[in-house]
């Protein structure tokens, strides 16, 4: 055990150490090293005011709109960059390989009367094994600003 820098206990705890972390880091770039699982640290920033954002590209420096191709989608047919307040799709976004995937892939959620939240997945059975398990960002913006304050590394 060390006594010099004794690690907080509680999960609130060490997720506002590492936000404090990720705000001090230059890069804004951490790698995600707590023992609870990733999906609860990026719903601590949606408590704490930020967006969240998942790519496979790894070097992003910078996001870029881009024309969206689902017309189906609330949010429409835009050119944006897009950002949701739940902290389960960006890591399926973050995983999803976009070069290798020729598909089609569908992914959101439902919550039905009781509030209880249900996520559906789609991708094309052809190329699901080449373009899952990749390492990618999940990035989180300040929503009142939309300025990147930081990216984790998920794989």
């Amino acid at each position: 055990m060390n006594f010099e820098h004794p690690t907080p206990h509680s999960e609130q705890e060490q997720f506002t150490l590492l936000l404090a972390e990720v705000k001090n880091s230059p890069s804004g770039f951490i790698e995600y090293r707590l023992g609870f699982p990733k999906y609860r640290f990026l719903a601590y920033l949606l408590e704490q005011g930020y967006l969240l954002h998942g790519s496979s590209v790894e070097d992003v420096e910078t996001l870029e709109p881009r024309q969206a191709n689902d017309a189906s989608k609330k949010s429409g047919n835009q050119v944006a960059v897009y950002a949701v307040s739940d902290p389960i799709l960006p890591i399926f976004y973050a995983i999803k390989d976009r070069k290798n995937l020729l598909g089609m892939t569908r992914s959101g959620y439902n919550i039905d009367e009781n509030g209880v939240k249900t996520y559906r997945f789609q991708i094309d059975a052809s190329v699901q094994r080449k373009i899952l398990g990749k390492m990618g960002l999940s990035m989180s913006f300040q929503k009142k600003s939309l300025h990147k304050v930081s990216m984790t590394m998920v794989n």
